[in-house]
C-alpha cells in the first residue's frame, strides 16, 4: 500500500489543504509549528479512527472550519482508491468507519476490523505507533520493541517453537530447585545430605583408632596438596603459552610497525628541518585556495582594464546639440498637446460636416411627418398632452372595434354548432332507418321490454335444465334393466355402459349433452366422469346406486355458492343483458349439477344383480323406476313448451329448441334484442340532449345580436372623434392608427436633430480657440529652434520632428554621462583588482615563508612530504591499536619486550618451551587426579569393610535416595544446558531473519563498525556485536549509535509484521543526532527500504532534508513554510 495524496477537508489547523506524496520517499520539511507532526497525526486517524474527545490533541478538531476529516488517495500497485473518513459520522461497534471508493467512483462501506485485514495487513493501532509512525521519543523507548505483539517476531522469528523453549527453561530451573539449591534447606537434596553427613560423622567418631584408614587419609591430603598446588602454577604456564603464541602471531605487526617508524625518520631527514611536525591537514588545501584566488585575481585585473579602455574608446565617438535640447520642456510641452489639438481639429472638421448631414435630416423629418409642419407645428405634436389625448382616443376606437368583433366571432361560432348539429341528426335518422330494415328480416321474439325478454328467457333455460336432468334419470333407469339381464359376468360391462351412457345418448339423440351449454355441460361433463371411474371400480352396483356418483354432498354446496356467485356479479356490477348473460348460463349449469348430485336415492337398498339376496321382487321396482322417470321428462318437455311460447312467436318442438344448434342461434337472437334495447334507450337520452342544446343555442344567438348593435353604434361613435383630432394636427384622415406610434417617435426624433445640431454648433467654436492658441505657441518656439523642411509648414508636423530630434540629442548626452561614470567605476575596479592581486601574491609568500621554505617549489615539496608522514603514522596508529586490542597496558609492554629481545627462531623456541612446559604441568596433574581417586576408593573399601552396623545400612540408603535424586537433577541440568546451548548456537550461527536483517542495516548505518545485533532471548537487552567479535551492551553505545541501533531494528520488524502489506513508515525528525556522514549512510538505508515500502520523513532540518532528497534517487521534498503564517494568527501552538 502507497499513499498517493493527502486531502485535508479540516484537521487542527489544517483545512482544505492537499498534499502530494506520489514518491518512494517524501521528505516534508518546514519549520517548527508548520504543520508537519499534524500530517503525521492526521494519517494516523485516517488509517485507524480518530481519537476520543478526552485526547484533543490526538482527535485534532478543526479549528480554522472544514468538515473534521478528509481522504488518502491509495494505490496497491494496480488501481487508485480513496479512503474516506470524517470525525462527525456516527458509527458503531463493528459498523462502518469509512468509505472506500475506486478509481470508476463505486463505493464501498467498510469497518475498521476489514480495513486493517485488507489494506493493513492484520496490523494493530498499537503495533503501527511502534513500528510504522516513530518519533524520536518513541525510538528510544526499547521497551516497545520487547512487548508482546513485537517481541515475537524479534526474538523467535525464525526459531521454531522458540518461546517453548525459553518456557521450559524456566520449568526446568524451578525443578531443579526443588532438588538442591546451594545453601538451602528446603530441598530434598539439601535434607539428605544434611542427614547424610550427621551419620558419617557419628560412623567416623567410631572409627578413629582405625591405623591403615587414618595413613590413607593422611596420604590423601598430601596429594590433594600437591594437586593444589600444581593447579595454582597452571593459569601461569598457560599465560606463558599464550604470551609466546601472541608474540608469534603479532610478529608481523610488530615489524610494520617499526618499518613505518623508520620511513617516517627518513622522510622527516629530507627536510630543512628535520625536527619540525608535519604540517597541519588543512595547509595543503589551504594552499591551493591561494594559487586559485591568485589566478582569480589576475584573470579579474585583466578583465578590468580591458573594460576600462573600451569605455573610453565608447566616449571618444560621441556628439550632440546642446541648444536643442535646452528647449526639449518647451517642445515635450508642446508635444503633450499636439495630440488633442489634431484630434480636435478633426473634430472640427467632422463636426462641420455633421452639421450639413442634420439639416438635411431635419427636412427630411418634417416633409415625412406633414408638408404644412413647422418648428411649433413640431413642438405642440411632441408634446405629453397631446400624446395622451391621441392614446385615449385610440384606444377607446379600437376596444370599441374589438367588442364588435368579439360579438360577430360568437355569431359565427353558433352558426358553426347549429350546422354541426344539424348535420348529426341527419346521421342518426339514416342510421336509425337501416336498422329498422335489419330488425324486420330477423326472427322474431314476443318480449318488447328487456325486463319481459330476460324473465321469459330465464324461465326457458330452467325448463332446459329440467328436462336435461330427467332425460339422465331415465338413461340410468333404462340401464339398470338392462344390466339386470346380462348377469354377474357383465359387471365391467355395465361399469363401462354407465361411464360412456353419455356419448350413447348423445348418438341417440336423446342424451342432454345436445341441447346443453359449454358451461353446464363442462360441470356436468365433470360428474360424470367421476361417476363412470366409480363404476369401473364396483360394476355390480345397482342403477340406483349411480345416482350418488357425482360426488359427495359437499361437493353439491360448493356449485351452489358459485352458481350464487354467478348470478350476482353482472347484478351487482350493473353488466348489460348481452355481457351478463354467459354468467346466468354458468349459474344455471352449476345449479343443475348440485340438484342433480343431492337427487334422493329412494328407500331400497342397492343390490347388485348376482347377490345372493336378489329374487324376484328387483325387476319390477326398476319398471316402477322407468316408468316415472319417462313422466317427469314428459312433464319436462311440456314445461319447455310452454316457456318457448311464452318467448317465441314461432316456438318450435321441444326437441328441437334443446339441440346445441338451436339453442346457440336462439341464445344469439336473444342477445341482440338486449343490445337493440340498451341501444334504444341510448339514443332516445341523446335525442333529448341534442333538443336541450338547440334551445339554448337559440337563447344565446338572440342576446349576441342585440350586443351586435350595440357595438356597432360605439364603434362608429369612436371613430368619429378620432378623425376630428386628425383633421385639428394638419393629418390626413386616411391615416393609419397604427402609424401613430411611429409618427410621434418620429417627431421626437425631429426634435432631438434640432437639439444635436445646436450643440453641434458650440462645440464646433469651442474647438477653433484651442486650436489657435496651439498655433502661437508652436511659431513662437519655431523662431528659436527651426523646424526641418520635411514638416512642410505643418505645425503639428514640426512639433513631431523637432521633439523626437530633441529626445534623440537627449540621449547621446546621457549616454556619454552614464559612459563617464562607468568609466570612474572601472578605474576604481582596475585598481581593486591590482591590490587584490597583489594581496595574492604577498599571502602566499607569507604561507612559504612560515612554513620556512625558501620558495613556492620548496613549499609545495614540504607539503607532499607531510602528507606522506601523516599517512604513515595513521597506519602505524592503526597497527599499534591492533597490537594493544584485548590487552593492557602492562601486557602490551611486555609483548613489545618479547618482540623486540627475540628474533623469529628464538620466538619459536620459546612458543615450543612454554608449551612443553605447560604439557608436563597438566600431565602431573592428571597423575594427581588419578592417585587421588585410587586413595579415595581404597578408603571406600576400608569403610565398606568396617561399615556392619545400622548407621551404615542408614548411610547406604540416604546415599541412594541422594544418588536417585542427583541422578534426576543431573538430567535436569544437562536438559537445561544443552536447550541453553543450543540457543546459543542458534542466535549466533542461525540468528532470527529479523535480527539478520537488522544486523545489515546496522552494519550499513555505522559503516562496518558493528557487525551484528543480538538479542538473548532470556534476556531483556539487546547486545551490539563489533567487527572484531565483541558484544557491547546497547545502554553503552553513544546517543547516535544507539538511534542507529534503534532504527534498524525498526526497519527490520516491520518487513515481518506486514509481509503480505507494505506499509508507509511515518518517521518523525528522527536523524536531528546524526552528523553528515550518518545521514548520507541513513539515506542509502532509506533508500532500500523504499524500494519495498513507502517512506514519509517529516523534519524542520534543512540540511536533513537536502542530504536525504541527494542520497535517496526519485526523492521529492514537500515544504511546509507557507502554511506557518496562518497557523500564527490562529495562535495554534503544536500543529
Amino acid at each position: 500500500m502507497r499513499i498517493k495524496e493527502l486531502q485535508i477537508d479540516g484537521f487542527a489547523a489544517l483545512n482544505g489543504v492537499n498534499v502530494l506524496l506520489d514518491a518512494p520517499v517524501t521528505v516534508v520539511v518546514g519549520p517548527n509549528e508548520a504543520g508537519k507532526s499534524t500530517l503525521h497525526r492526521f494519517i494516523r486517524s485516517m488509517l485507524y479512527g480518530f481519537a476520543n474527545r478526552g485526547q484533543p490533541a490526538e482527535r485534532g478538531e478543526p479549528i480554522h472550519g472544514g468538515r473534521h476529516g478528509g481522504r488518502l488517495l491509495l494505490t496497491d500497485g494496480v488501481r487508485d482508491y480513496t479512503l474516506e473518513r470524517h470525525g462527525d459520522v456516527p458509527t458503531r461497534r463493528g459498523g462502518p468507519v469509512a468509505v472506500l471508493r475506486d478509481a470508476d467512483g463505486a463505493e464501498r462501506p467498510v469497518g475498521q476490523a476489514e480495513l486493517e485485514r485488507l489494506w493493513l495487513g492484520g496490523v494493530s493501532e498499537r503495533m503501527f505507533r511502534q513500528l510504522f509512525a516513530v518519533t524520536l521519543e518513541e525510538l528510544h523507548e526499547l521497551r516497545s520493541l520487547q512487548g508482546e505483539e513485537v517481541g515475537n517476531y524479534l526474538y523467535h522469528s525464525g526459531m521454531a517453537g522458540g518461546a517453548s523453549l525459553t518456557s521450559a527453561i524456566k520449568s526446568l530451573t524451578a525443578e531443579m530447585e526443588k532438588l538442591y539449591k546451594p545453601r538451602g534447606e528446603q530441598p530434598e537434596l539439601n535434607k539428605l545430605l544434611a542427614e547424610l553427613k550427621e551419620a558419617e560423622a557419628a560412623l567416623k567418631a567410631s572409627r578413629k583408632g582405625a591405623g591403615p584408614y587414618n595413613e590413607a587419609v593422611m596420604e590423601l591430603r598430601a596429594v590433594e596438596k600437591e594437586l593444589r598446588a600444581v593447579e595454582d602454577g597452571l593459569p601461569e604456564r598457560q599465560r606463558q603459552a599464550a604470551l609466546a603464541q601472541s608474540a608469534a602471531n603479532a610478529r608481523e605487526e610488530w615489524l610494520r610497525t617499526e618499518s613505518l617508524r623508520l620511513e617516517e625518520e627518513d622522510l622527516a631527514l629530507s627536510l630543512p628541518d628535520p625536527g619540525a611536525e608535519p604540517l597541519p591537514e588543512h595547509a595543503e588545501a589551504k594552499w591551493e585556495s591561494l594559487l586559485a584566488r591568485r589566478t582569480e585575481d589576475r584573470e579579474r585585473l585583466a578583465a578590468a582594464e580591458q573594460e576600462r579602455e573600451g569605455i573610453a574608446a565608447a566616449l571618444r565617438g560621441l556628439s550632440w546639440q546642446d541648444e536643442l535640447v535646452s528647449h526639449l520642456p518647451e517642445l515635450e510641452a508642446l508635444e503633450a498637446r499636439r495630440e488633442s489639438v489634431a484630434a480636435r481639429r478633426d473634430e472640427r472638421a467632422e463636426l462641420a460636416a455633421d452639421i450639413r448631414l442634420m439639416d438635411e435630416n431635419i427636412a427630411s423629418m418634417l416633409g415625412r411627418l406633414s408638408s404644412e409642419w413647422k418648428e411649433a407645428d413640431l413642438q405642440a405634436f411632441a408634446s405629453l398632452p397631446e400624446r395622451e389625448r391621441s392614446r385615449q382616443l385610440l384606444a377607446a376606437m379600437q376596444e370599441a372595434e374589438r367588442k364588435l368583433e368579439q360579438t360577430l366571432d360568437e355569431l359565427r361560432r353558433l352558426e358553426r354548432q347549429q350546422a354541426i348539429q344539424e348535420e348529426e341528426e341527419r346521421e342518426l335518422e339514416e342510421a336509425a332507418g337501416k336498422r329498422r330494415q335489419g330488425q324486420a328480416s330477423e326472427e322474431t321474439l314476443l318480449p318488447a321490454a328487456k325486463e319481459e325478454l330476460l324473465a321469459a328467457w330465464n324461465e326457458l333455460e330452467d325448463a332446459r335444465n329440467g328436462w336435461e336432468r330427467a332425460s339422465w334419470e331415465e338413461k340410468l333407469a333404462a340401464e339398470a334393466i338392462a344390466s339386470w339381464g346380462h348377469g354377474a359376468g357383465s359387471d365391467a360391462e355395465s361399469g363401462q355402459d354407465a361411464g360412456n351412457g353419455r356419448s350413447n345418448d348423445a348418438e341417440s339423440g336423446h342424451g342432454i349433452g345436445n341441447g346443453r351449454s359449454k358451461d353446464a355441460d363442462s360441470v356436468l361433463g365433470t360428474g360424470l366422469s367421476r361417476s363412470g371411474g366409480r363404476g369401473r371400480s364396483s360394476g355390480k352396483r345397482s342403477a340406483d346406486g349411480l345416482r350418488g356418483r357425482f360426488g359427495p354432498r359437499w361437493l353439491s354446496a360448493i356449485a351452489g355458492a358459485f352458481a350464487v356467485a354467478a348470478i350476482a356479479v353482472p347484478i351487482a356490477s350493473g353488466k348489460p343483458a348481452g355481457e351478463a348473460f354467459g354468467y346466468y348460463l354458468l349459474g344455471a349449469g352449476l345449479t343443475a349439477f348440485a340438484a342433480l348430485n343431492v337427487w334422493p336415492q329412494g328407500s331400497g337398498t342397492s343390490v347388485s344383480p348376482g347377490s345372493p339376496t336378489a329374487g324376484g321382487s328387483g325387476e319390477p321396482e326398476r319398471q316402477r323406476r322407468l316408468a316415472e322417470a319417462s313422466q317427469r321428462l314428459r312433464d319436462c318437455e311440456h314445461r319447455l313448451s310452454e316457456a318457448a311460447a311464452k318467448l317465441m312467436a314461432r316456438p318450435a318442438s321441444a326437441r328441437s329448441i334443446v339441440e346445441d344448434v338451436n339453442w346457440q342461434r336462439l341464445r344469439t337472437a336473444v342477445q341482440e334484442r338486449l343490445g337493440r334495447f340498451e341501444q334504444e334507450a341510448r339514443e332516445r337520452e341523446a335525442s333529448s340532449e341534442r333538443e336541450r342544446k338547440r334551445a339554448g343555442i337559440a337563447r344565446e344567438r338572440e342576446r349576441l345580436e342585440q350586443e351586435k348593435a350595440e357595438a356597432q353604434f360605439r364603434y362608429e361613435r369612436k371613430r368619429a372623434g378620432w378623425l376630428a383630432w386628425l383633421d385639428e394636427r394638419k393629418l390626413g384622415q386616411g391615416l393609419p392608427p397604427e402609424l401613430l406610434p411611429e409618427l410621434f417617435q418620429l417627431a421626437e426624433q425631429a426634435l432631438q436633430a434640432y437639439r444635436q445640431r445646436a450643440r453641434m454648433q458650440e462645440r464646433a467654436a469651442q474647438l477653433l480657440g484651442g486650436v489657435s492658441a496651439f498655433e502661437a505657441s508652436a511659431a513662437e518656439l519655431f523662431a528659436a529652434c527651426p523646424p526641418p523642411p520635411a514638416a512642410s509648414g505643418d505645425p503639428l508636423l514640426a512639433v513631431k520632428l523637432l521633439h523626437a530630434e530633441a529626445l534623440r540629442q537627449r540621449e547621446i548626452a546621457a549616454e556619454a554621462s552614464r559612459l563617464d561614470e562607468r568609466l570612474r567605476r572601472a578605474l576604481a575596479a582596475s585598481e581593486a583588482a591590482r591590490e587584490a592581486a597583489e594581496a595574492s601574491e604577498a599571502a602566499i609568500r607569507a604561507a612559504w615563508e612560515a612554513a620556512g621554505d625558501a620558495d613556492e617549489a620548496a613549499y609545495e615539496r614540504r607539503l607532499r612530504v607531510d602528507e606522506r608522514r601523516r599517512a604513515i603514522r595513521r597506519e602505524r596508529r592503526e597497527a599499534e591499536l591492533r597490537l594493544a586490542a584485548g590487552r593492557d597496558a602492562s601486557g602490551l609492554a611486555e609483548l613489545q619486550a618479547t618482540l623486540a629481545r627475540a628474533d623469529e627462531a628464538a620466538l619459536a623456541v620459546e612458543l615450543a618451551q612454554a608449551r612443553q612446559a605447560l604439557r608436563e604441568q597438566e600431565q602431573r596433574r592428571s597423575e594427581l587426579l588419578e592417585r587421588r581417586g585410587r586413595l579415595l576408593q581404597h578408603l571406600e573399601r576400608l569403610r565398606a569393610e568396617a561399615e556392619t552396623d545400622d548407621r551404615v545400612l542408614a548411610i547406604e540408603e540416604c546415599n541412594a535416595e541422594i544418588d536417585r535424586l542427583a541422578e534426576r537433577y543431573a538430567v535436569l541440568a544437562i536438559c537445561g544446558e544443552l536447550i541453553r546451548r543450543t540457543k546459543t548456537v542458534f542466535e549466533e550461527d542461525k540468528q532470527p531473519h529479523v535480527l539478520h536483517k537488522a544486523s545489515r542495516y546496522f552494519s550499513i548505518l555505522t559503516a562496518g563498525a558493528y557487525a551484528r545485533i543480538i538479542a538473548p532471548g532470556d534476556s531483556p537487552v539487546l547486545l551490539a556485536e563489533t567487527k572484531d567479535r565483541r558484544a557491547v551492551d546497547s545502554s553503552f553505545l553513544s546517543r547516535g549509535t544507539r538511534e542507529q541501533l534503534y532504527l534498524a531494528l525498526r526497519f527490520a520488524l516491520a518487513e515481518a509484521t506486514s509481509p503480505e502489506q507494505e506499509l508507509p513508515l511515518l518517521l518523525d525528525d528522527l536523524f536531528v543526532h546524526f552528523d553528515e556522514t550518518r545521514l548520507r549512510h541513513a539515506a542509502s538505508v532509506l533508500a532500500e527500504v523504499s524500494a519495498e515500502r513507502q517512506i514519509i520523513l517529516f523534519t524542520c532540518h534543512e540540511r536533513t532534508a537536502e542530504i536525504i532528497a541527494r542520497g535517496v534517487p526519485d526523492a521529492a521534498l514537500v515544504r511546509m513554510k507557507e502554511w506557518k503564517a496562518a497557523l500564527a494568527e490562529a495562535g495554534y501552538p503544536s500543529p
